[in-house]
Order: C-alpha cells, then structure tokens, then sequence
C-alpha cells in the first residue's frame, strides 16, 4: 500500500485530467522507475466486472467482489444476484 500512497502523493498527479484507471494502468510509476504490475483481465475480473459480463462470468463458479454499472451493462443478467 505504501507504493500507493506514494505515487498518489508524487507529482505524477499533478497535471492528470483522465480517469483513474488510466493513471494506474499507463502512467503510474514507481520511486524507482518500474511500472506498477497489472493484473490480467481473468485476475481483474476476480476483483470487478463492469463489461462484457457474459464473457467474464463463463465457467465461474463464485461472483467478483464488484460491479460497476451494473445497470447499463448486461442488467438482465445481474438481477437474479440482487435482493431487495
């Protein structure tokens, strides 16, 4: 987590205007250099899914820990995971 804080608090930050996930996806480096490690799409998946659920969700056998727009993405298919 330090690593985290790190770059949060770097002048990295500064001047960036995009979302968040591109900065730790491209542009967040490391003190010493090195890019950050990105998981794969398959681990990412295990943590969020916000897109091409169907795709993500084939031969799953547990839910990720979140969705994002689960309305607009596939609303069908999350709605037998909801309860009132």
């Amino acid at each position: 987590m330090d690593v985290f804080f790190d770059i949060s608090k770097s002048e990295q930050t500064i001047f960036w205007t995009a979302n968040e996930d591109c900065f730790w996806s491209f542009l967040a480096t490391r003190r010493d250099g090195k890019k950050l490690h990105l998981p794969t799409d398959q681990e990412a998946a295990d943590f969020c899914i916000e897109s091409d659920t169907l795709y993500y969700m084939r031969n799953r056998t547990n839910l990720p820990m979140a969705v994002h727009a689960y309305k607009k993405h596939n609303p069908d298919f999350w709605q037998k995971f909801m309860t009132e």
